[in-house]
């Protein structure tokens, strides 16, 4: 995670009308972004919940790290892939509540645009759509010409085709070079439910 993009999300987080309830994730890794979350809505006590196969061993001491150091708090994980039906109200009615979403599964244009089209239509609540770490690989020659990722702009063009006029977008934000690797470009995209105040 970029360190712009931690500080625009704690902004997208506390700049909310309403503070959070209930962030839901797609995608847990190593859980940078979920101990984001669970740090930043601690004030609230906001719930938590992940989608993710959990097929790194790593991913489940994440979880068990954040459930001892928040004991107070609900978080939940959906063992399972959003491209599978998981990632749906009727299957998972805990989803249906969430106000904020994080969108960072697969980061393909395709699969972050259905993401972010499901969490709309899964969670009627949702106010806040978070799309993480969009990448494209950038060449010495492309970097000249001021090339940049492309792929985090389509992913939210895209989506909100997708949604039908559910999604506001508040733009996007691109770090250059994705931090420690030397030939990603990283993006991330922040933006609301037209139907939310938020």
């Amino acid at each position: 995670t970029e360190p712009e993009q931690i500080l625009a999300y704690v902004r997208a987080l506390h700049c909310a009308k309403r503070p959070p309830r209930h962030v839901s994730e797609v995608g847990l890794f190593q859980g940078h972004s979920a101990a984001l979350f669970m740090a930043a809505t601690a004030n609230v006590g906001a719930q938590y919940t992940v989608i993710d196969p959990l097929e790194f061993p790593f991913s489940v001491d994440v979880l068990r790290f954040l459930r001892e150091r928040y004991p107070r708090r609900t978080l939940t994980s959906i063992k399972g892939r959003s491209d599978r039906g998981h990632l749906n109200a009727t299957r998972n009615p805990i989803i249906a509540d969430c106000d904020v979403w994080s969108i960072d599964g697969s980061h393909t244009v395709e699969i972050v645009a259905t993401d972010v089209r499901n969490a709309l239509i899964a969670s009627p609540a949702v106010g806040t759509i978070l799309t993480d770490d969009i990448t494209d690989h950038v060449t010495n020659r492309e970097r000249v010409f001021g090339r940049k990722c492309s792929t985090a702009v389509n992913a939210w063009d895209v989506a909100g085709a997708k949604a039908g006029g559910l999604l506001h977008s508040r733009g996007c934000s691109f770090a250059g070079l994705k931090y420690g690797t030397p030939k990603w470009c990283s993006a991330w995209c922040i933006g609301s439910a037209a139907r939310s105040s938020h």
